[in-house]
């Protein structure tokens, strides 16, 4: 095979993929990439009201009372409006602020210490202290791109690999993991997965999982377990309404 990929249109124009390319372009889902800088955040949270932001401190509505906000900790910030100017058709109400909290207190790995909330923006906000313990504020910049399955995703069942053909799949299960360019934290669209999936079935009446949102260990205090990842699924039919109350949320830990 030839260099490593730098996006999924070069990776699909890879020759020994040939067989399987059509397939696999049926299955790219769009998705948002969120970047930060590198290196160690500011002790202040100095980014704007309403900003896109891992960590820092929350933006609420003046009006807003709600005491989780200062038991829990921010780990993203993200406002619906600038997400959906992205992503057309976005299954998230168009306006307002997707906040996704976590007690750091609590056991890394238990799905129950992270929250998430959608706060309304028709009024001015404020800035919410938090807990004693937060995480760093390190703004965000939102990119569109699109994604596949990983190797071990449970869609790849669907796609027939040419019988006894180890250059096709050798070529796809190389591509694809130099597609994984660490931290990704990411909205919408299909994982990168750090262990082998591994999701319930879904609450009925739906037909599946949706990702909603991966986020990365980024380092200096955002970690999941040993350089592990936070994944918040939503049950496709929910998602399509906006509705987050029955979300699966995990951790896959190194």
């Amino acid at each position: 095979m030839s260099d490593a990929p730098k996006d999924i249109e070069e990776l699909l124009a890879i020759p020994e993929l040939a067989p399987v390319a059509p397939a696999l372009r049926q299955r790219t889902s769009p998705a948002l990439r969120m970047r930060h800088g590198a290196g160690f955040p500011p002790a202040v949270d100095d980014t704007s009201p309403g900003a896109d932001k891992l960590g820092g401190l929350a933006d609420v509505p003046r009006s807003l009372a709600d005491p989780i906000y200062r038991r829990r900790s921010l780990v993203l910030q993200l406002d619906l409006a600038r997400a959906h100017a992205l992503l057309p058709g976005l299954p998230l109400p168009p306006r307002g602020l997707l906040h996704v909290l976590h007690d750091r207190e609590g056991e890394h790995d238990d799905d129950r210490d992270v929250s998430l909330r959608i706060v309304g923006v028709d009024e001015p906000l404020r800035r919410e202290p938090g807990p004693k313990v937060g995480h760093r504020a390190r703004p965000l910049t939102l990119e569109l791109e699109q994604t596949l399955p990983d190797t071990g995703d449970p869609e790849l069942a669907t796609i027939a690999f040419p019988d006894d053909d180890e250059v096709t799949y050798e070529a796809w299960f190389e591509a694809r993991g130099a597609l994984r360019r660490p931290p990704t934290h990411r909205l919408l669209g299909w994982p990168d997965w750090v262990q082998d999936p591994s999701l319930p079935p879904p609450p009925a009446p739906a037909r599946g999982w949706r990702l909603l949102l991966q986020i990365d260990s980024a380092g200096n205090g955002l970690e999941w377990g040993d350089s592990g990842c936070l994944y918040i699924f939503v049950p496709d039919l929910d998602l399509h309404v906006g509705q987050l109350d029955r979300a699966h949320i995990f951790i896959q830990s190194c």
